[in-house]
């Protein structure tokens, strides 16, 4: 529900700001004054319409929003409260609890709430929300169906992943050998070369000594022939009374630890060919792979692929199995859901007929056909007024056969419009006559225990049932849009009926009209 609405420098609205109310809000006024204009305004909230203001921003009341602001990475200020502002700011940016977001965010945030009576686009009137509706009618009379839907929809996920398994695996049959060729031949390469973490930058490391060899003997034997010399410094310090025994123990240490290096490249000895060739069989892996650890984690992955490969033909064998009992428990449920449904079709067509009649439609008809398993089962339901597809009904049959609909799903499960809904329409009764639209009043009437309601109306029956009656004055200076009390209201009503000077008989018959409605 739209608690608050604020818009500023639209078209025709400067600066506007109402605390709506919920129920049945209608709202009229002379053609040309900003009825669409403001219409729009909430429309856009919704990412249902462009903006058409610099501000447009409202607080919206929805049951338990806070999870769903959560799901799209939103904080949430209140359970069951948030914000929504569109700004020009260098384009229109768009806020929700004044956390920058896009309009795709806004139109998935809002669309499990907000509907707009419309256009011909809408899901109403479409198989899958009529399926829907049935099996809510269904499950609210026997406690196991909805558990009968539940496992179906599940087995049905399985089902559909185990053919995408199967499907991946047919193709990959086909590419077998090639597949199989490919996995030997890198475990092979890897194998034949058996590289040990840590061997190249060992290998490495000896090498670069080995460079060095004959620059360190070289110079390791001149520092020991100088070291040889080393009577000559402790006779002279002994002349002087100098103590040198720390010198000749730290000389001594020294001169073993240059005869153990010494020793060492002495020793070294690599066959400088076969070492070039390791680094460079051990480098090619490490270009390939990233690292030897890259490289050998690949043998394994590859080694794993190939017994894969080679039981191919086994796990092809084996998923074909799950697939058949899956179809066979599928197709068990999806004949106990077929037996509900036919048997619960006549109720959900008696009761859509019920509120069609209202709006003086009639010969409505609800085909369920056979078609392929799908998510919804095996069945599709198409819906005929008077023989005619609802593809080729006018938008007058079109948007009132929704209206029914809506008033069927709210009788059947009402969980949307507790949770806040909101339902927009724009002069849903223009070309209609006077009965047709008394009966689109009466069923909005209805709805509005379910949704708030927002409708544009030129005729005074929505007005007469509405709970809260808005009327837009256009002015030199901009419109204005004010809510009015009993005796505007039975001004309006009668504007509406007579004209812009309304008639003594227009005026009794609308308060008498509007006293009876209280």
């Amino acid at each position: 529900m739209i608690s608050r609405i604020l818009v500023k420098n639209s078209p025709t609205f400067k600066n506007l700001e109402l605390e709506l109310a919920p129920g049945f809000n209608v709202i009229s006024g002379a053609s040309g004054s900003g009825k669409s204009v403001f219409l729009e305004s909430i429309l856009s909230i919704f990412g249902l319409k462009e903006p058409n203001a610099d501000l447009v921003e409202a607080d919206i009341n929805v049951k338990d929003i806070d999870k769903e602001l959560e799901s799209l990475d939103i904080l949430a200020e209140d359970k069951d409260l948030l914000t929504i502002s569109i700004k020009r700011l260098n384009g229109m940016r768009y806020f929700v609890n004044s956390q920058a977001t896009s309009k795709k965010k806004v139109i998935e945030l809002t669309s499990k709430f907000a509907k707009y009576i419309s256009a011909k686009n809408a899901s109403e009137l479409e198989s899958e929300h009529i399926l829907d509706v049935l099996d809510s009618m269904i499950a609210s009379k026997a406690k196991d169906y909805k558990t009968l839907l539940e496992d179906y929809k599940k087995d049905y996920k399985d089902y559909k992943l185990a053919l995408k398994e199967l499907e991946a695996l047919r193709l990959e049959e086909q590419n077998i050998a090639n597949l199989k060729d490919f996995a030997s031949f890198e475990i092979q390469k890897i194998d034949s070369i058996n590289p040990k973490v840590g061997e190249y930058e060992e290998l490495l490391g000896l090498k670069k000594k080995l460079s060095f060899k004959d620059k360190v003997l070289s110079q390791a034997a001149l520092v020991l022939e100088t070291m040889d010399n080393m009577d000559a410094v402790v006779k002279f310090c002994e002349s002087v009374g100098i103590k040198s025994s720390a010198f000749l123990e730290v000389a001594n240490d020294l001169r073993v630890e240059i005869e153990r290096v010494l020793d060492e490249y002495e020793n070294l000895e690599l066959d400088t060919e076969s070492t070039l060739t390791r680094l460079e069989a051990l480098g090619d892996l490490k270009r390939r792979y990233g690292s030897i650890e890259e490289a050998l984690s690949h043998l394994q992955t590859q080694k794993q692929n190939l017994e894969k490969y080679n039981n191919i033909s086994f796990n092809i064998e084996s998923l074909q199995k799950k697939i058949d009992v899956l179809s066979t428990n599928l197709k068990a449920k999806a004949v106990k859901i077929k037996a509900q449904r036919t048997a619960s079709l006549p109720s959900l067509s008696d009761l859509l007929a019920g509120y069609a009649k209202s709006v003086h439609l009639a010969n409505i008809d609800l085909k369920l056909e056979e078609v392929h398993l799908s998510q919804l089962g095996s069945e599709h339901i198409s819906l005929y007024l008077n023989g005619t597809a609802k593809e080729n009904l006018s938008s007058g049959e079109y948007n009132r056969l929704r209206l029914c609909m809506l008033c069927v799903a709210a009788s059947v499960s009402g969980t949307l419009g507790d949770e806040g809904g909101v339902l927009v329409l724009d002069e849903i009764d223009a070309n209609l006559s006077g009965v047709e639209s008394q009966g689109v009043a009466k069923l909005l009437k209805t709805l509005s225990a379910k949704y708030q309601i927002f409708a544009i109306s030129h005729q005074p029956h929505m007005p007469l049932l509405g709970d809260s009656h808005y009327k837009v004055v256009k002015s030199k200076d901009g419109s204005s849009l004010t809510l009015l009390d009993f005796e505007g209201k039975v001004e309006e009503i009668a504007r509406m009926i007579s004209g812009e000077v309304p008639s003594q008989e227009a005026l009794d018959f609308a308060k008498k009209s509007l006293e009876k409605q209280d």
